[in-house]
């Protein structure tokens, strides 16, 4: 991962200095960067090209992509229910990623019936992002100010949220977002994430969230708490239960 890592940096960098967008070869070079959860940088710093933004210290302990085989997995599923979702003019089903990373879900969710907004807060990802897919309506920034700004004019309009949501505690991001409706997730960034987004979707529309197990067992506390709230709007539709081992942790 280290090595794919830096190599995408490089390239990327070299991007940026030719103002160009990557060619299909480049693109898979880009594609294989997987963030910096769980590893070190310390070995590798030296060869982190200028002029692009390095990995923050909050990436390097929460940064884990979703694996490219259960983005593929999840992409089965909802291409397979994809007519059913409320649409819009055209037939245009509006999807929102809101933690987008450099695009896995997207990469498998590509279809010409769906108009995808994606946001990722990390500047590398977002770059990165923002060369594999230029076409993307993207935000480069915190989800809580795209919410902000956006969340009023779209409620009950999304059709499709897909999301690895950001885990940890939420940062000074928090302050972005005024509504007081959701200042009562001051801890946990994924409730904050569930909670804002899902309030979004259209009725008829679906979620896809990969989120702890302790979101279907939590019997109190916060967890259980969020689950009760989302619970009384929304159903669940399915649930499956991932590899043990793929994400630490």
């Amino acid at each position: 991962r280290t090595e794919a890592n830096v190599e995408a940096m490089q390239l990327l960098a070299r991007l940026v200095r030719e103002q160009r967008l990557p060619r299909p070869a480049e693109s898979d070079e880009l594609a294989r960067y997987s963030g910096w959860g769980g590893l070190s940088i310390e070995r590798v710093a030296a060869s982190f090209p200028p002029g692009i933004p390095h990995p923050t210290s909050q990436g390097l302990i929460h940064e884990y992509f979703t694996p490219s085989r259960v983005a593929e997995a999840v992409s089965g599923l909802v291409l397979s229910r994809l007519d059913t979702l409320p649409a819009h003019e055209g037939g245009i089903v509006r999807a929102l990623e809101p933690s987008a990373g450099i695009g896995r879900f997207l990469r498998y969710l590509h279809d010409p019936k769906v108009a995808w907004e994606a946001v990722e807060l990390s500047p590398l990802s977002g770059l990165l992002l923002g060369k594999l897919y230029p076409e993307l309506d993207l935000h480069l920034g915190s989800f809580e100010s795209w919410a902000a700004r956006n969340a009023v004019a779209l409620a009950g309009t999304i059709g499709l949220v897909v999301a690895n949501p950001p885990y940890g505690s939420r940062g000074a991001e928090r302050v972005d977002d005024p509504d007081r409706e959701y200042s009562g997730h001051r801890k946990s960034i994924y409730h904050y994430f569930m909670r804002r987004a899902m309030d979004l979707v259209a009725r008829g529309g679906l979620g896809v969230w990969l989120v702890p197990m302790g979101w279907m067992h939590a019997r109190s506390g916060p967890t259980a708490e969020l689950r009760r709230s989302m619970l009384l709007r929304h159903h669940v539709s399915a649930a499956f239960r991932l590899p043990s081992r793929l994400f630490p942790g």
